[in-house]
This record gives C-alpha cells, sequence and structure tokens, in this order.
C-alpha cells in the first residue's frame, strides 16, 4: 500500500551512492526525500548531501549503532517506517 508515496525506487549502482543522492537532492526538493537505510555510512552520506534518513534496525546495523549517527527517524519495525513514508514523504 506505499506505492503512492514513490516516485522511484533507488538501489545500489555503478555510480555510488553519493552521485546518486546528489543527482537526486537536485532533482526533487530535499524536504520531499527519505533515504531508508541499515547503515551508519549511508546516514552520513545522506546527512552530507542534505537529505533526511529513516534507519531501520532490521538490517545491517542495531539499534544503539544507527542512533550514534542520529538519523532523522528511526524505525524498529515496518509499522514505524510505514508511519514516517506517510506522514513526511512528499511534504
Amino acid at each position: 500500500g506505499l506505492e503512492g508515496y514513490f516516485k522511484k525506487i533507488y538501489g545500489l549502482n555503478r555510480k555510488g551512492k553519493r552521485l546518486i543522492l546528489s543527482s537526486l537532492e537536485k532533482k526533487y526538493s530535499s524536504d520531499n526525500i527519505i533515504f531508508v537505510t541499515d547503515t551508519t555510512g549511508d546516514i552520513r552520506e545522506a546527512r552530507a548531501a542534505g537529505i533526511r534518513t529513516c534507519a531501520v534496525t532490521w538490517g545491517f546495523y542495531k539499534s544503539a549503532r544507527l542512533k550514534k549517527e542520529k538519523p532523522d527517524f528511526l524505525a524498529t519495525n515496518f509499522n514505524q517506517l510505514y508511519k514516517v513514508l506517510t506522514k513526511y514523504a512528499g511534504q
């Protein structure tokens, strides 16, 4: 039920995340972008590009480590992620 909240979903590619984030920031308002991630490096790169992050705790890093990087949002389950995306995506 989240299809209407996404204009495009990006995955890893040869250009690297930093270039993708920079191009997104230029193409869309950074207020309309939330980078969903499970790594601390992604949080740092998104912050450097001026893009909000929602860290999810069911991936590579757990909650305590992700919190240290101060993501904009932290989701410990899918329902929390859903609330973040539906409330903040597309503002």
